[in-house]
């Protein structure tokens, strides 16, 4: 069933076949694409980069711990951000509030609360089947993540110490809050 956009901006709703909500219900998972998204992006291309993750004490989080341990594969060097990496992305993308944001934003399911989606499903298997099943080892995934939430703050600790003593720099309040934020994330979503 189409709606024309004349007729849905009459009625004070979204342009969209799919809920007669009267709200901007889609600006949230727009967000969602466009911050997480644009995140994911920006981190497999630094993860790639695979230089200028170190100046001075601070050490890009996405490098550390810093291992220099370059495997080649094909001829492509494959960066260590990219194996390190595994283990915090394997607690967040199966983390229960990340799945709500972007199943509900990536693939509309469902978009937003009261409003259905765009195609029936002929069954639904929840979590059972291939590749779904693999959101059960979020649990388990917890204990790496504390693991790099001590590596991180061993990290911010040491980027206030220069070779000429101790000083207070923007990357080191960033590397503090970076650490901070995680922790908060990682034990209060799991107490």
């Amino acid at each position: 069933m189409a709606v024309n956009t004349a007729q849905a901006k009459e009625a004070g709703r979204a342009p969209l076949p799919l809920t007669a909500r009267r709200d901007n219900w889609w600006i949230k998972p727009l967000l969602t694409v466009i911050v997480l998204g644009g995140f994911v992006l920006y981190a497999t291309w630094r993860a790639f980069v695979n230089t200028d993750y170190e100046w001075g004490p601070y050490l890009s989080p996405f490098y550390s711990p810093l291992l220099l341990i370059n495997i080649n594969i094909f001829g492509w060097t494959i960066s260590p951000a990219l194996y390190i990496l595994i283990f915090p992305l394997s607690f967040r993308l199966t983390c229960y509030y990340y799945r709500l944001a972007y199943y509900r934003a990536f693939f509309w399911d469902p978009p937003a609360c009261a409003v259905r989606e765009p195609a029936k499903r002929k069954h639904y298997t929840g979590e059972r089947h291939f590749p779904f099943v693999l959101q059960n080892i979020h649990r388990f995934a917890f204990y790496a993540a504390v693991i790099f939430i001590f590596i991180l703050a061993y990290d911010a600790i040491a980027a206030f110490f220069f070779s000429d003593g101790f000083h207070v720099g923007l990357g080191s309040l960033v590397l503090t809050a970076n650490v901070v934020l995680l922790a908060l994330y990682t034990f209060s979503c799991h107490s």
